[in-house]
């Protein structure tokens, strides 16, 4: 996760996977990820979910892009699943 947030040496687009866990809703689509070195923000669309449920205790493994925008970082998340 520290890699992702310094991420000055990653360009918009990059690929990612992540393990760790979602901390909390943020509203929408958007949730808090950490992986236990740093927290950042994660955009799973409703249809990426496929009947997927957890709580912050479940360990999952995230698929995405880094969206990089002005103000932050955040991970476009295209597949996640759950780390058994």
């Amino acid at each position: 996760m520290k890699t992702v947030l310094n991420s000055g040496m990653f360009s918009d687009d990059t690929p990612v996977t992540l393990t760790g866990n979602i901390t909390s809703s943020l509203g929408g689509d958007h949730y808090t990820f950490t992986d236990g070195t740093g927290s950042i923000t994660v955009e799973i669309d409703h249809d990426k979910w496929f009947g997927v449920q957890v709580t912050p205790q479940t360990k999952i493994t995230i698929h995405g892009e880094i969206d990089k925008e002005f103000n932050h970082t955040a991970i476009d998340v295209d597949h996640l699943r759950v780390v058994s």
